[in-house]
């Protein structure tokens, strides 16, 4: 139903059926991890261990150390509202974290590349809901475990069905950001109205025919 692949490309995870997880290499698509959830999985991302290199390290010493770091977890989300970090060589549960304090049912989710996230050490993923939540969740250095961050709403009744996430340097681009954000709830807001106006249309159509 799903495939989501690795940043380097030698992973990839399945959805099979509604709840089996799959995590195969890409060199013989033999299964590393194998899972099967409680309940219908909604979203998958991969969660790969921030690197410990440095800024001063070449981009040769980087690729080793990438090489040698091979640690790869899958993030889940399940309709028991649960969003767990898988071990992506094992299939073990590392940790859970409960959304319904924040949010519905998780429809997306997408990992956030930010230089500056990589350079602390952690990274962000990005969640939308079904019931118009979006969540900004910060992913600890080790890739195991979140919390969640900034969480913005674009109203109760907008069923978010897939996000795409980006990453700005701050400024004039976060307030673009936030232009934009804003700019979409308004069009959603508009829609919403011309689809109340056209379903009044209707209706006040078919009791006109009725009366006629």
């Amino acid at each position: 139903e799903s495939v989501k692949w690795s940043e380097d490309g030698e992973t990839y995870a399945l959805l099979l059926g509604d709840n089996r997880l799959e995590v195969r290499r890409t060199a013989d698509n033999k299964p590393t991890a194998i899972l099967i959830h409680p309940l219908r999985i909604t979203a998958l991302a991969f969660l790969p261990s921030s690197s410990s290199y440095s800024s001063s390290d070449s981009y040769e010493e980087e690729k080793e150390k990438q090489r040698d770091q091979k640690q790869q977890h899958v993030l889940t989300a399940c309709d028991d509202l649960q969003l767990r970090v898988v071990d992506g060589a094992s299939g073990a549960i590392i940790s859970s974290v409960d959304v319904t304090p924040f949010c519905g049912r998780i429809k997306e989710a997408v990992l956030l590349h930010s230089s500056s996230c990589s350079g602390e050490g952690e990274r962000e993923v990005v969640t939308a809901s079904s019931n118009g939540k979006i969540i900004i969740w910060s992913i600890d250095a080790a890739g195991t475990v979140l919390r969640p961050g900034p969480i913005t709403s674009l109203g109760e009744c907008v069923r978010i069905t897939c996000l795409a996430a980006y990453a700005v340097s701050g400024g004039e681009g976060g307030a673009e950001a936030e232009a934009a954000a804003a700019g979409l709830a308004q069009v959603d807001k508009k829609k919403n109205c011309k689809r109340k106006h056209r379903q009044e249309g209707r209706e006040a159509a078919v009791v006109g025919h009725d009366r006629g």
